[in-house]
């Protein structure tokens, strides 16, 4: 007598998932890793090129005269002087000196209570903002 195995439902199904584990596994790494390098071959058509002309490109540059910067901070410490600010009203970033801030425009240097900026050839200072007074405030002695 030969007994027959059943196969388990729930045997199936673990298999099942893990078939299908193993193929988006596959697919993820086929769709995200580097296509294999192309072959260089040579050919005897010569390689057109075409001019293209600056004027496009200026249309859709951000110019260095349109960039709105404001200081919202300077500390100094043992590696050196940053700036805080904001760059055409976005939120404050940190900046060292000779970082860019937007096409053209680069942070120069940082002085104790102004920045030094260059747009291009021309060189701006942008002094923080002072604090107002406070109250004077009674002596509690």
């Amino acid at each position: 007598m030969q007994w027959i195995r059943r196969p388990d439902p729930a045997a199936l199904v673990q298999g099942a998932a893990i078939l299908a584990t193993l193929a988006g596994l596959a697919t993820w790494y086929l769709l995200l890793s580097d296509p294999p390098p192309l072959e260089a071959r040579a050919s005897s058509a010569t390689a057109v090129q075409v001019a293209v002309p600056e004027q496009p490109a200026r249309w859709f540059a951000r110019r260095s005269d349109s960039v709105t910067l404001q200081v919202t901070g300077l500390f100094a410490g043992p590696r050196g002087r940053v700036a805080i600010l904001a760059v055409d009203g976005s939120s404050p970033q940190p900046f060292l000196v000779g970082e860019p801030l937007a096409e053209g425009v680069w942070l120069e240097a940082i002085e104790p209570d102004a920045v030094v900026i260059r747009r291009g050839e021309r060189r701006e200072r942008l002094a923080i903002p002072r604090l107002a007074q406070g109250p004077e405030l009674p002596d509690l002695r």
